[in-house]
């Protein structure tokens, strides 16, 4: 691999000396009264239950942080900032709710997983913090009905049979007609050059009946991994219970950009219909991308969250909400057991929009 170029080095060294600067110096003080009043918004997936990441079959090890690695974040960044859900945050800064410390954080996570239904109602109580979980609702569905998406399926197929047994599968296949073609030269699928090929070279019809056919072959039971992998509605019932924020993530988390505008009008309105049905009294007022990048979602997708009933949508680009920040693409920090706990300090105490103003971004 090519070494980063000079000027990319050099960032992110300024990046990591102005962080530590601010997290073990009063300075973040000074930061934190000079720079607008923010939201930090923090993105996970699933929590690991002991003091190592462990992810179950279908699930990225990335997608995962530890209980201990989590617990030292939060504990850490509440002894200076406020938390609050993503919804009641974004309340504080438009000045529609009672103001705190002008630092604020919002913890997050997406898709629905089993582990935010059994580990977070204690977890969320013990910390004194709220949070926000973005649900899929495909995979809470009844027993017999409940669909895992194409993405947690290729996972599984690459952790039996590796990247590259199957991107020449799928070339084979003849459902993949994208696949083929760039695999066509017979050279191994590099880590995540499979996935980035079904996400934004082949047609969704295409991805999702070429892995199922897959997946079945090589005995897949797509029933039994949405019960491994993902809560029921009475874990979201008793994390709304338990004053956790509820939003939509779509029905079966597709790449919104690749979907016609009926569809993303489907994946919005009927996700949010479904959690609306399920767990009686919750607003869903919040939205996350699945994916998240710039290029996952379009302004056509914003339209359709929007008419769909939501009042705000998250991406997984990196930095801090301001006042007046676009309410339908709001920034958040990834969150996995390799997160760096005084890079989302420098960005929570403002350290990063100071020098923003100054025209250097470095959240990413």
């Amino acid at each position: 691999m090519a070494p980063a170029p000079l000027k990319h080095r050099l960032k992110l060294a300024v990046r990591e000396v102005w962080a530590r600067l601010l997290w073990h110096t009063p300075l973040w003080r000074l930061a934190d009264r000079l720079a607008p009043p923010r939201l930090v918004i923090l993105a996970g997936h699933a929590i690991g239950g002991g003091a190592e990441a462990s992810s179950p079959a279908g699930l990225a090890a990335e997608m995962v942080i530890s209980r201990a690695a989590l617990g030292q974040l939060v504990n850490e960044l509440k002894r200076r900032h406020t938390f609050h859900t993503v919804s009641g945050g974004l309340a504080v800064l438009e000045g529609t709710a009672s103001p705190a410390r002008r630092g604020g954080v919002a913890l997050s996570f997406d898709d629905g997983y089993r582990d935010n239904a059994e580990l977070l109602p204690e977890l969320v109580a013990s910390w004194g913090v709220p949070a926000t979980v973005y649900l899929e609702s495909a995979p809470l569905e009844a027993p017999g009905e409940r669909r895992v998406n194409w993405y947690h399926r290729l996972t599984w197929l690459e952790e039996r049979l590796g990247s590259g047994e199957v991107a020449r599968c799928l070339a084979g296949s003849g459902d993949a007609p994208a696949v083929a073609a760039h695999f066509a030269d017979g050279h191994g699928a590099a880590p995540g050059e499979l996935k980035r090929v079904l996400k934004y070279d082949e047609e969704p019809a295409n991805v999702e009946s070429a892995i199922e056919q897959l997946f079945q072959g090589e005995g897949g039971d797509g029933q039994a991994l949405a019960r491994e992998l993902y809560m029921d509605w009475d874990g979201a019932r008793a994390l709304s219970a338990a004053g956790v924020e509820l939003g939509g993530h779509t029905v079966t988390h597709p790449v919104m950009s690749q979907l016609t505008p009926e569809d993303c009008a489907r994946e919005a309105s009927e996700c949010r219909g479904r959690i609306q049905a399920e767990v009686p009294g919750d607003e869903v007022r919040s939205f996350a991308y699945p994916f998240g990048r710039c290029w996952d979602w379009t302004a056509q997708a914003a339209q359709a969250v929007a008419r769909a009933g939501f009042a705000n949508a998250v991406t997984t680009h990196a930095g801090a909400n301001l006042a007046g920040s676009e309410s339908l693409a709001l920034k958040r920090w990834a969150l996995s057991s390799e997160t760096q706990l005084h890079l989302i300090a420098a960005e929570a105490c403002g350290g990063f929009e100071l020098l923003r103003k100054l025209g250097l971004d470095l959240s990413e």
